[in-house]
């Protein structure tokens, strides 16, 4: 009944994501923004919309916008506990290298 068909949906709704799928959403994303499609830093029905039809070309999934907005969920997370982990740059003790584009540290970090 009722609880099988929620059941179906959640199960919908999950998806593994790869850092090609990332990157693609990334600049999805990006590419929505510099189209004007994110107000007061959310992004619109439109944006989605876009991003959905972006990434099935791109990717040929089937994504919905409750994939996007979980995916969102993630990579918010991600990005927080990086940046707590790196903001304080050098007195972290880690530092950015322009060079190599990784992250370095002292040993003792």
């Amino acid at each position: 009944g009722e609880n099988l068909k929620k059941d179906q949906e959640v199960k919908k709704e999950h998806l593994k994501w790869t850092q090609t799928m990332d990157d693609a959403y990334i600049q999805a994303l990006l590419n929505q923004h510099y189209e004007g499609y994110q107000v007061d830093g959310t992004f619109t029905t439109m944006a989605y919309n876009n991003i959905v039809k972006e990434l099935k070309d791109k990717l040929s999934k089937d994504l919905t916008k409750g994939h996007l907005m979980n995916q969102m969920k993630t990579l918010k997370l991600h990005f927080n506990e990086c940046y707590d982990l790196f903001r304080n740059g050098k007195f972290s003790g880690f530092s950015w290298s322009p060079v190599t584009k990784t992250w370095n540290a002292e040993p003792e970090v």
